[in-house]
Formats: C-alpha cells, structure tokens, sequence
C-alpha cells in the first residue's frame, strides 16, 4: 500500500482469528497497522465476528492518527474524509459479539446519508443467507441507501454480486486458505473518480493459488 502510494485502505473485518488472536494482533496487525500509519495512509476498518473483541482493544492500545474503527458496539457510524479534491463518506457497522442474527441494515440511518459524497460502506456479513448468525445482509436492504459501494467482510472467495448503484462485493482473504477457493486471492484496488465513477482491479499476491 505504501509503496503503490495508496491514499486510504479498508478492512471488512475478521483481520484477526478468533482461535489464536492474542497471537496475531500482537505482531502481523500491529506492525502493519503502525507502518501504514507512520507513513500517513489512513486505514478504515470494521471488526467482524471474529475479532470483535480483539480489533477494538489494539486500537485503544494504540495511538494511531490516521487508522479508524468504524461503527463500534454495532452502531452505525460516518466519517467525512477528503481524497485528491473528492468528498467520501466512509460508512461502518461492527460486530458488537459473535453472533448477530439481524440484518445491520434493517437500523441504517439513511438520513446521514450526504448525497453529494461518495460513499461507501464496510459491513461485515452473510450475504444472502437469512439463517445466518453472521449478520444476514440482503440485495434488498443495501440497495436504495445512497450507497456507492459496499465493501463486505466474511467470506474468503473474492465475488462481486452487484456492479453498479451499489457496487456489491467481497474482496475475499488477501491469502487463498483452503483449496475451496479457487481463483485469484490478493487486494482490491478501487479507483474513484467521483459518483459513478469507481473501477475495481484484483491485485493478486497470495503465495498460494488452488
């Protein structure tokens, strides 16, 4: 991200396994959650099912300038930021405990909504699953919000299930982690050059690919 000169990166939850996750926020998170901060790239984040818990502690733990939790204790929350002469509006809801079985978006405060932004929204969820624990989210309730773009957390496989008015997608796990999810594993880099005007491109650097 520093290196490609990235203006602003978003994590849609999960950053840290539940199992082990004392292990891993202690070094791989913090470490790279300190460098994208020293170097002025601010980062967006959610917390999932997974680190629901954990995500908030190293944040507070920490005294980052430029990294931000979005929508803590499952409150939706909007923060303006200004990018290269462009107005976005960042949205977030976070899990408040491991299991959720509401969709989020059923108490979205459309109201807050600035028209004139582009906006996009980091929810973590199961998308189109309404026997889910793990925030049920729909087509139907993340449509009609104002929205540009939805960036979910979740489920590994990258899958974009809507192109346009709202862009609808899951990057999926930077690393490919089971042979189940084939294809290409990396980041996504999302260009925007104002409402309707937002191009995604898959930048692959898993070290494994099934």
């Amino acid at each position: 991200s520093i290196s490609e000169k990235i203006d602003v990166v978003v994590l849609a939850g999960d950053v840290v396994e539940h199992a082990n996750r004392y292990f891993e926020a202690a070094s791989a998170l913090e470490n790279g959650l300190t460098q994208l901060d020293d170097a002025g790239v601010s980062v967006f984040l959610v917390s999932g099912n997974h680190d629901y818990d954990v995500l908030p502690s190293i944040l507070k733990a920490h005294d980052f300038d430029n990294v931000k939790l979005l929508g803590e204790n499952g409150e939706w929350e909007f923060h303006k930021f200004a990018l290269n002469g462009l107005d976005v509006q960042f949205v977030g809801w976070s899990f408040p405990r491991m299991h959720i079985k509401k969709d989020p978006l059923l108490d979205f405060p459309g109201d807050d909504i600035d028209p004139n932004s582009v906006c996009i929204g980091l929810i973590h969820g199961d998308y189109e699953n309404q026997e889910s624990s793990y925030a049920p989210l729909q087509y139907s309730t993340m449509t009609g919000k104002g929205m540009d773009v939805w960036v979910m957390g979740h489920i590994h496989k990258p899958e974009i299930y809507s192109q346009t008015a709202p862009l609808i997608f899951y990057p999926g796990s930077p690393q490919a982690l089971s042979p189940k999810e084939k294809g290409e594993h990396g980041a996504v880099l999302m260009t925007i050059g104002g409402k309707g005007d937002i191009e995604t491109e898959v930048i692959p650097f898993s070290s494994i690919r099934y």
